[in-house]
C-alpha cells in the first residue's frame, strides 16, 4: 500500500514531463548566455581619436549654421531703389518699387493700425524683419513729415491732455473720434454712440446717452460732466403721412406701437393733434414724452 502511493507521488503525466524538460533547457541557455555573448561581441577598444573627432566635426557644422544665421540676419536686398519715404504714410506700392519686401510692409502696417507711429528715423530699427544692416541703409532716406508730438514740451504737452481732457463735447455734433476721448470710450462704444443718433434723429437729452447698448452706468455718470446738449435738432415724423416701415424703424416706436397708429389713423381720420396718440393704449404718459420729440403733424 506504501509503496503504491510513493510510486503514486512520484509519478508525472506526459505534460508534467515536457514541462519539466522545456525548464531544464531554458536554465542552461540563461547560465550559458554570457560566455555565449562575450565570444560573438568581443569588447571594442575605446576610441578617444574618433569621439574627439566627431566633436569637431560637430562644432564645424554648428559654425556653418550659425554664419548662415548672421549672413541672413544681415542680408540686404540687391538693386534697391531707395527714394524718401514717410514710414508714417508709405504705401505698399511704393514699397515693391524700392526692391524691399511685402512681410516687412505688413508688419509696419499692422504697426500703424494699431496706433503706432515713428517719430524718429531710427524707429525703423523697431520693425520686425528689418535687419541691422538693412536699417542702416533705409535710415538716411527716412523723412517724417510731422515730429510735433515729439518734440513737444513734456509741460505743454501735459496741459494739452488736460484740456483735451475738459473739453465739452456736443452730443448731437460730435464724431466718434471726439468720444473716444472720453473715459471708458472705445471705438465700439463710439460708433454705437452716433449711430443711436442717427436712428433716433438725434439726441433731445443728455441722458439718452445712457441708452446705448453696452454703456455701464459708471461710465455714464464720470463721463457726464462732459457731455452739452445745445440744442434740439432731432428729425421729426409726421404721424399723418408717415407709412409703417418709417414708423417701425424708430427706436422708441417699433412694429407694435407703429401698427397701432397707422390703425388708429385709418379707423379715425388723421390726427388732429399730437397729443390725440395718447388714445392708444399701448402709449402711456412716459412714452408720450419721449415720442413728443420725433413726432409731429403737419398741415
Amino acid at each position: 500500500m506504501r509503496i503504491n502511493q510513493k510510486r503514486q507521488y512520484f509519478y508525472f503525466t506526459k505534460k508534467e514531463k515536457t514541462g519539466i524538460v522545456v525548464l531544464l533547457i531554458i536554465n542552461l541557455f540563461l547560465i550559458y548566455l554570457p560566455v555565449l555573448l562575450e565570444k560573438g561581441f568581443p569588447e571594442k577598444p575605446y576610441d578617444q581619436n574618433g569621439l574627439i573627432a566627431s566633436f569637431s566635426n560637430l562644432h564645424q557644422i554648428s559654425g556653418k549654421q550659425n554664419s548662415n544665421l548672421i549672413q541672413e540676419e544681415n542680408f540686404v536686398p540687391d538693386l534697391l531703389k531707395l527714394v524718401n519715404f514717410d514710414p508714417n504714410t508709405i504705401t505698399m506700392e511704393t514699397w515693391k518699387q524700392m526692391g524691399l519686401s511685402e512681410s516687412i510692409m505688413h508688419t509696419i502696417e499692422k504697426y500703424r493700425q494699431r496706433g503706432g507711429r515713428f517719430h524718429d528715423p531710427d524707429d525703423i530699427k523697431k520693425i520686425w524683419g528689418i535687419s541691422s544692416s538693412l536699417a542702416l541703409k533705409l535710415i538716411p532716406y527716412v523723412v517724417i513729415k510731422d515730429t510735433s508730438k515729439k518734440n513737444e514740451h513734456p509741460y505743454f504737452s501735459f496741459n494739452n491732455r488736460v484740456k483735451e481732457q475738459k473739453k465739452q463735447i456736443d452730443i448731437n455734433l460730435a464724431d466718434t473720434s471726439a468720444f473716444e476721448s472720453l473715459f471708458g470710450i472705445g471705438p465700439t462704444l463710439s460708433r454705437r454712440i452716433v449711430l443711436y443718433r442717427k436712428k433716433l434723429g438725434g439726441y433731445y437729452s443728455i441722458d439718452q446717452i445712457s441708452e446705448v447698448w453696452g454703456l455701464q452706468d459708471s461710465v455714464f455718470q464720470k463721463i457726464k460732466s462732459r457731455l452739452v446738449f445745445h440744442e434740439n435738432l432731432a428729425e421729426k415724423i409726421d404721424i399723418n403721412t408717415a407709412k409703417l416701415e418709417q414708423l417701425k424703424s424708430h427706436p422708441y416706436i417699433g412694429f407694435a406701437i407703429a401698427k397701432a397708429i397707422i390703425n388708429f389713423r385709418n379707423q379715425h381720420g388723421p390726427f388732429k393733434s399730437l397729443e390725440d396718440i395718447q388714445k392708444i393704449v399701448i402709449i402711456d404718459k412716459e412714452k408720450y414724452e419721449k415720442l413728443a420729440h420725433y413726432l409731429v403733424i403737419k398741415e
